[in-house]
């Protein structure tokens, strides 16, 4: 295998492009794969994103780097094969659910998405499927976004140094749904490479719950772009502000996770109309929807909205919008809050809106915890009691200097410790010092 000289051509002081090619597995409608791909642009020959035929959408992302789907290389005979095999598989998790114990029939009980419990049938499919087409691209990397959904690759394939990049719900909530899910979860980390979850709160998790080996963990942080993500200053945020009909002299709170049950959106909702019955023409909230939201949860919201005459002060956001668009409404925004109780990676949308010049107030977790002791600032609150949240977001907003300043210590923070540049050099020096060793 290549050195770590040959991976980074700045190392050894060389600036041609190598030839090597690295596949980023993913669902190419995350910001994350895009940004991924073409942090290894300078390094290698070719970068592709690679996905299957459910989650394709087009040759070319909005970055353009190439996408293509598993089904240019898959044989008809092949995915009948599979299909089969992912049938009996689904037939032995039914089976498990009757005998795998009470800690995971809980779990079932409260898993709150709208696509229903997650089932192994489909992820296996998706492996086998994938393992096919890298069979005839011939990576020396493959970079896996999503563990439960597009891991099971790994099960399949290893002539590549495969790189697994879990997300929260991965290990925290899907995997943990019966006995099946987690035997599967902890066989398609095992099999990786590389494990980099997002969040330094996940790696004693990953040990212990998936037994894995301590020195394939390596958490990185995704940071941030500040390029893009930077404070808004006036009168850019007055203009911004005007321009989506925001009242004059109102504060502006935004959600800024998706609108799932799950990630909180439902306590954020109750907090949000606590907050603007409380203080009538004081506030300006504002959730955000579009694109992989619970559709059901977020129709029932707007009619509730609506039915009490809520819209002027509560905007919740239906359409999909696009990322300059997030950040304007991170940018004018005073406080945001993430009211996800359940136990997370460190969320790249926190890190935006600090970036912004937002202040946090958010539900207590581990991850951000440690954030804190690195000198990030946030309130802290349960998610238990809207009202108290509300309560806590009117009396920081009456505090400008309080404002102010944590805000301040946020986009030092941020800068110090979440530039995307230096944490992605990071996360490519990493795997080349593993593919040295190889």
């Amino acid at each position: 295998m290549k050195s770590k000289e040959d991976i980074h051509p700045e190392a050894s002081g060389r600036g041609e492009r190598l030839h090597d090619k690295v596949v980023v597995i993913a669902n190419p409608d995350s910001l994350f794969a895009y940004q991924l791909a073409e942090s290894w642009k300078p390094y290698v020959q070719e970068v592709l994103i690679l996905t299957v035929p459910d989650f394709y959408q087009g040759p070319v992302a909005p970055n353009g780097i190439p996408i293509t789907s598993t089904d240019e290389y898959v044989k008809p005979g092949q995915l009948s094969k599979w299909k089969k095999e992912a049938r009996r598989i689904r037939k032995l998790e039914k089976l498990s659910y009757k005998v795998d114990g009470k800690k995971y029939r809980n779990a079932r009980e409260n898993y709150v998405f709208e696509s229903g419990l997650p089932s192994v049938r489909r992820p296996y499919l998706y492996g086998r499927q994938l393992a096919e087409a890298l069979k005839h691209i011939r990576p020396d990397f493959v970079h896996v976004q999503e563990a439960f959904t597009f891991g099971g690759v790994s099960l399949f394939h290893q002539q590549s140094t495969v790189v697994i990049f879990p997300f929260g719900g991965d290990i925290y909530t899907h995997s943990q749904t019966s006995l099946f899910a987690h035997q599967y979860m902890k066989r398609v980390l095992r099999k990786a490479h590389l494990v980099m979850p997002s969040a330094e709160s996940a790696a004693g998790y990953l040990k212990e719950r998936f037994s894995l080996d301590e020195e394939k963990i390596k958490p990185v942080s995704w940071g941030v772009d500040l390029s893009v993500f930077k404070r808004m200053e006036s009168p850019a945020r007055e203009e911004t502000k005007a321009k989506l009909g925001i009242p004059s002299g109102r504060k502006v709170i935004l959600n800024v996770r998706r609108f799932r049950p799950g990630w909180g959106a439902l306590t954020a909702l109750e907090t949000f109309i606590d907050l603007v019955k409380k203080y009538p023409g004081k506030y300006y909230c504002i959730l955000l929807g579009g694109a992989g939201n619970d559709k059901q949860a977020l129709n029932d919201a707007v009619a509730r909205l609506n039915s009490e005459n809520l819209t002027d002060s509560i905007y919740l956001i239906q359409e999909r919008i696009s990322l300059e668009e997030v950040s304007d409404l991170m940018g004018i925004s005073d406080v945001f809050v993430n009211l996800m109780a359940k136990e997370d990676m460190r969320s790249s949308s926190i890190i935006q809106g600090a970036a912004r010049g937002g202040v946090p107030v958010m539900v207590d977790q581990p991850e951000y915890r440690l954030m804190e002791a690195d000198g990030f600032r946030s309130l802290f609150v349960s998610d238990q009691d809207p009202a108290q949240v509300a309560d806590t977001l009117h009396t920081l907003c009456q505090d400008k200097e309080k404002l102010r300043k944590m805000a301040d210590d946020n986009i030092r923070y941020v800068t110090e410790k979440e530039d995307s540049r230096r944490q992605v050099k990071r996360m490519l020096e990493i795997v080349a010092e593993y593919n040295n060793k190889r």
